[in-house]
């Protein structure tokens, strides 16, 4: 579990089941079975969650726009950047690095 992590950790949570799997040389769905135990989350959702964590990091931490940050987090549209970011810290991603900046 550790390796599986640190691998998504260090993707910033943007890997392919099938890559995961291939560098840990498990079945997808071993993969699967292995974050879902540990995490308590798919490995979507926990890969997601480690993708929101990364954009938080870069909004408090960088002047990056909003849409080259969801673009470098794997997220074409930005609009589904918005709504998943807004889902995760209810505040919308430009709403966080104001809140952020105030504090």
């Amino acid at each position: 579990m550790e390796q599986a992590k640190k691998l998504i950790e260090a993707q910033h949570g943007v890997i392919r089941r099938t890559e995961l799997a291939e560098a840990l040389n498990y079945s997808c769905e071993h993969i699967s079975r292995i974050i879902k135990r540990h995490t308590g989350y798919t490995l979507k959702a926990y890969c997601q969650k480690v993708q929101l964590a990364e954009a938080a990091r870069l909004l408090r931490n960088t002047e990056f726009p909003v849409s080259q940050i969801a673009a470098s987090l794997g997220y074409e549209n930005r609009t589904q950047f918005y709504k998943v970011f807004q889902r995760e810290y209810h505040l919308t991603p430009l709403e966080y690095r104001r809140h952020d900046s105030e504090d």
